[in-house]
């Protein structure tokens, strides 16, 4: 849509009046791409730290879901709680 409005601004034989509207076209359209740009920008670092969180949770578990060597049951009970608390 922006390539047609600058192709059909740019051709020689578009009056005065046109490329001007044209050009209001043309603004708005670069107007709607950059905040369409900062919006893809914004999910894509949101879905970054949601990947993040999930491995950093999934190693969490990993560790919580055995008891340590020499761990007594109540202390993997207290360990597992205060992890799942956090």
């Amino acid at each position: 849509m922006l390539d047609v409005a600058q192709e059909r601004y740019n051709r020689p034989a578009t009056i005065a009046s046109e490329k001007k509207s044209l050009l209001q076209q043309i603004n708005e359209l670069k107007q709607k791409i950059a905040q369409h740009s900062d919006d893809i920008e914004d999910i894509t670092q949101r879905m970054l730290q949601r990947d993040e969180q999930a491995k950093a949770l999934a190693k969490a578990q990993t560790v919580t879901d055995q008891r340590l060597p020499n761990e007594s049951a109540r202390d993997f009970l207290i360990r597992v709680c205060l992890m799942i608390s956090r």
